[in-house]
């Protein structure tokens, strides 16, 4: 940054600065308690060397655990710059006598170890499931962290399986118990694990600061929550668990759905759907009626007019066949005249013969010879008779 800057400016890039340097967000600072004061339960303490004061601001304090003037303290806690004002001010989470010291620079230099190796990158650390099925907790059965836990998850979700494994939370030998609760809570397929103990001293706290166990946590195959102490108590657990509730109960919170408001979503998505495909079918029925409707109508017009066709075609028919019959009839009638006409019997009537031989009829003198036996047939009857005489007539 060049030239000439404002106030604001300069006092903007500073805080900026400050926010973005991780170490300075979470660190202990040791020191003598020059002034305090407590306003609204909230503490107000100068915190000095030899050399040196700094501003801290401690919210939501109660005022009988806070140190005396003059008292050796550790403050935890990180930096804040105020732009508009160009003051630093350290916000205290928790503040301790000094007895602790060697510890916390202890734990100090193994969290920036840690840190070095990777544990604690947001970008290997997995993502707490939206919908658990089954979550186990490893705690101490014996406090009051897993009945703050199974009330807060029942109290949301009446399903999720809870399994809960018993481990020593507290002493010199505890980290064996967390450990070996972690490696069986890995084995049973859950959806999510949480590591939780109550609040307590920098002492109680040990287990969860402790190297191997902080590996565990780190290495654990099922997304796991760490939940240890009260709200501004942190451990190296809290680092390495992908993630950090700042209670017992907030774990509780996280790791489980709110059940009824799921069911309540679903029933609302359900009928939703429902109302939409209900919408659906009415206007696809409403465009089939149409659709059958018009083909009725083209359907009747067309039988109408084929009918209309048809009834022209039978109408022609009709006609052409009359016409016919009655050629047919003239025809006929001209034929029956012709056939009575020409009917042997009709001309027998008017007074001509049939004459046969040998039940052969002769239909000329040319095939009569004398002394033939012929038969001769009239309306009236049959006469037999023998040929004497057979005369022909000349040729012209």
């Amino acid at each position: 940054m060049t030239g000439v800057i404002t106030v604001s400016q300069l006092n903007n890039f500073i805080r900026q600065i400050i926010s973005a340097e991780e170490y300075l967000q979470y660190i202990t600072v040791s020191g003598e308690v020059f002034s305090i004061s407590v306003v609204n339960n909230n503490a107000f303490i100068t915190l000095a060397d030899k050399d040196a004061q700094i501003a801290c601001t401690q919210f939501g304090v109660n005022p009988q655990n806070l140190p005396k003037k003059g008292d050796r303290v550790l403050v935890t806690g990180g930096l804040s710059y105020y732009a508009k004002s160009g003051k630093m001010t350290f916000i205290a989470r928790k503040t301790e006598l000094a007895g602790s010291g060697v510890l916390l620079q202890k734990f100090d230099e193994l969290k920036k170890k840690l840190q070095a190796e990777g544990l604690f990158d947001e970008n290997r650390k997995k993502t707490i499931p939206k919908y658990a099925k089954k979550i186990v907790v490893v705690t101490s059965v014996s406090g009051a962290v897993i009945r703050d836990i199974v009330t807060t998850v029942r109290r949301k979700n009446p399903v999720i399986d809870i399994s809960v494994i018993d481990a020593r939370v507290q002493g010199e030998t505890a980290y064996t118990d967390i450990i070996n609760g972690l490696d069986f809570a890995d084995e049973l397929n859950a959806d999510a694990v949480i590591l939780a103990r109550g609040g307590g001293s920098l002492e109680d706290l040990l287990p969860f600061f402790d190297e191997r166990v902080v590996r565990k946590v780190a290495s654990m195959k099922t997304p796991i929550i760490s939940a240890i102490g009260h709200e501004t108590d942190f451990s190296l657990c809290d680092f390495a668990a992908d993630l950090r509730a700042p209670t017992p109960t907030a774990a509780g919170e996280a790791v489980a759905y709110d059940y009824y408001e799921t069911i309540d979503t679903i029933n609302r998505f359900v009928n939703k759907i429902s109302a939409h495909f209900q919408r659906e079918i009415n206007a696809k029925s409403q465009n089939l009626n149409h659709l059958i409707n018009s083909i009725l109508l083209k359907s009747y017009n067309k039988i109408d007019a084929d009918l209309s066709k048809v009834k022209n075609i039978v109408n022609v028919c009709n006609y052409a066949l009359n016409n016919k019959i009655l050629i047919f009839s003239h025809v006929f009638d001209k034929t029956i005249d012709l056939i009575n006409a020409n009917n042997p019997m009709n001309m027998i009537k008017k007074g001509l013969y049939k004459i046969e031989r040998n039940n052969t009829p002769l239909a000329s003198l040319k095939n009569i010879k004398a002394n033939d036996l012929i038969s001769i047939f009239s309306c009236e009857g049959k006469a037999t008779a023998t040929i004497k005489n057979v005369e022909l007539k000349k040729e012209l």
